[in-house]
């Protein structure tokens, strides 16, 4: 599977940030799912 994404930059001098994710363990085979915040 995949899986398009858009990442739109407003101010072109500002470097984009996201908020830490943070570590993720799943199974082989496990969707892994999670909201990126910035």
């Amino acid at each position: 599977d995949s899986e398009t994404i858009t990442v739109t930059v407003n101010e072109v001098n500002v470097a984009p940030s996201l908020d830490p994710i943070g570590d993720h363990t799943v199974d082989e085979g496990v969707e892994l799912t999670f909201t990126a915040t910035a």
